[in-house]
């Protein structure tokens, strides 16, 4: 799968608008860009996000810690360490194993979960 097929897929995954943009011009002779599928607008040159850089990492950690699934999520691609808190209470927190913590193996784990259902 190449990046871009990547991306796209996680698009598809996270809901988002993988943004067809197109040159709109006002009236007034004032012109942005517009998406042809979901009508959002910029004045600016916009991008979609990149899920293969760190802002996307953040973007789509944040999407599976939300995710309903994530729990299953986080039982094959993590794990969870008691921390002691005081002598008398602790806790469970979940941790993303090592080796996904980079751009692209968060997306490719995250494009393979949702494969498998």
């Amino acid at each position: 799968m190449t990046d871009f097929d990547l991306n796209k897929r996680l698009y598809e995954i996270t809901g988002l608008c993988w943004h067809n943009w197109d040159t709109i011009f006002t009236k007034d002779k004032q012109w942005f860009f517009i998406c042809t599928k979901c009508k959002d607008s910029k004045k600016c040159i916009p991008d979609n996000i990149d899920f293969l850089s760190w802002a996307g990492f953040g973007i789509l950690w944040e999407f599976i810690q939300e995710h309903e699934q994530y729990s299953e999520f986080i039982l094959i691609y993590g794990g969870q360490d008691f921390i002691q808190k005081t002598p008398k209470s602790g806790q469970y927190e979940d941790y993303l194993r090592t080796e996904y913590i980079s751009p692209s193996a968060l997306a490719k784990a995250v494009v393979e979960f949702f494969e498998e259902d």
